[in-house]
């Protein structure tokens, strides 16, 4: 889950992004795709958060490799964060 709801959200924006650029005036907000697009975003975002809450789980158990608990939770974070700052920057695009 890690590594693939940082990877599908990645694969959500570049997918909205060309949508958006190849659409005169813009992408419709009515259309499946975007619909779509949004659905699978916000899919990959409660997943990011599902890991961040497993990964802080597995760091505090005792008896365990912290290692691969780490990757995850940093993972998870670059992955909401990244997906803050693009809400935010999209917010404020002014559309």
């Amino acid at each position: 889950m890690g590594l693939i709801a940082p990877i599908g959200l990645i694969v959500c924006f570049i997918i909205a992004g060309v949508a958006e650029a190849s659409t005169y005036g813009g992408i419709d907000t009515n259309s499946i795709l975007a619909i779509v697009t949004g659905l699978f975003m916000l899919l990959f975002m409660i997943m990011g958060l599902a890991t961040f809450g497993i990964g802080i789980g597995a760091f505090v158990q005792k008896g365990y490799k912290k290692v691969l608990p780490i990757i995850g939770f940093t993972f998870s974070t670059v992955e909401l964060l990244m997906a803050v700052i693009l809400m935010i920057i999209g917010a404020n695009a002014g559309y």
